[in-house]
């Protein structure tokens, strides 16, 4: 008995033989290419990214985050504010540092991400392969 591994019953697999025969006959080389297992998937290439050294991606944080104004991040008097306050760029400039090597399979978490300009500098200055800021 032939067995294959897939969600069809071989039943099924059999039908479907039965009702592409009038269409290709006997001779399977009159099958389209995609019955057969010869053909290969190839896998995604990753794009290959370049990471910024710290003085690009002190100017491209400040680039995005430019639009921001004081009074955006500024706790206003009565009212509490979940930031604790933001980090300037040579400062996560040296949180990178002090983390050391950030490989591919590592996923980088900001608790308590205020604008989320944490998140973006390590995204642009490591190889991690996530960056999220909560």
């Amino acid at each position: 008995m032939w067995c294959m591994r897939c969600q069809f019953s071989a039943k099924d697999l059999e039908s479907r033989l039965r009702a592409l025969k009038p269409t290709y006959g006997r001779d399977l080389a009159r099958f389209p290419p995609c019955f057969f297992s010869t053909s290969t998937v190839t896998s995604p290439k990753m794009a290959t990214l370049r990471l910024l050294v710290p003085n690009q991606a002190h100017k491209t944080i400040a680039d995005i985050f430019s639009g921001v104004s004081a009074a955006d991040v500024r706790q206003r008097a009565g009212k509490c504010d979940g930031n604790a306050g933001e980090m300037l760029p040579t400062a996560i400039s040296n949180v990178v540092q002090m983390i050391g090597n950030v490989v591919l399979d590592d996923i980088f978490l900001d608790i308590g991400a205020g604008l989320g300009n944490v998140a973006a500098q390590f995204a642009a200055q490591t190889n991690a392969r996530q960056c999220f800021g909560y």
